[in-house]
């Protein structure tokens, strides 16, 4: 006959004791979890771990300076701001609270990439600007050479040379403009529009009455 299976006897509190160190463990998992999201950041502000404060700075400073060879000046609100909280943040390390410095150089680099991106923004518009009263000039002195050539003939010599001398002033005018825009200033370009325009105006109306 076979021997009767002995039947594994199981103490009363065994599976109570189970969940509860479960338990445990879900919840030291949930704490370990929030501890990684929290604890790391708190430590990186205080300069525990992570960049140092000064080099926090610094790398502010190099977002300011960053926005600034994009073209961004104090026009641009979020570049002044960027260039008040870095010194307020070299202000703070100076002083030795390294968390005051460190929140003042992180609103420095946010307000710095907002100044970079406004300023690529402005000078894309400005370089289309630009270019189209770049084009306009150049029609102007195309239309203005047209004009020449219909007035020039059978005018006395002196008369000739005083227009050609004219001509000669309008193309400098917009070739000064043409070149500005080649270098890529093109503040310039839209500063001085109104004053090449005068001129070119003024030695067209001279042509044209040449003309009669």
């Amino acid at each position: 006959m076979a021997a009767p299976r002995e039947v594994e006897r199981r103490h009363p509190e065994r599976h109570r004791h189970v969940l509860w160190l479960l338990r445990r463990v879900a919840a030291a998992s949930v704490l370990a979890a929030v501890g990684l999201l929290v604890v790391p950041p708190l430590l990186a502000r205080f300069g525990l771990i992570g960049p140092t404060t000064e080099e926090v700075v610094a790398s502010a400073a190099q977002a300011v300076e960053a926005a600034r060879s994009y073209g961004a000046d104090d026009a641009i609100g979020p570049f002044a701001q960027a260039r008040r909280e870095l010194e307020a943040a070299r202000r703070w390390e100076a002083g030795g609270d390294h968390q005051q410095a460190r929140d003042a150089a992180a609103r420095a680099t946010a307000a710095a990439i907002e100044a970079q991106r406004l300023a690529i923004a402005r000078g894309t518009d400005e370089r289309q600007r630009a270019r189209l009263i770049v084009e306009a000039l150049d029609r102007r002195v195309e239309a203005l050479e047209d004009l020449y050539e219909e007035v020039t003939p059978g005018l006395p010599k002196e008369e000739k040379d005083r227009l050609f001398s004219l001509m000669k002033n309008a193309r400098e005018a917009a070739a000064s403009l043409s070149l500005a825009f080649q270098d890529g200033d093109f503040g310039r370009v839209i500063k001085e529009e109104e004053a090449a325009v005068r001129v070119l105006d003024t030695i067209r109306g001279t042509v044209a009455a040449a003309k009669r």
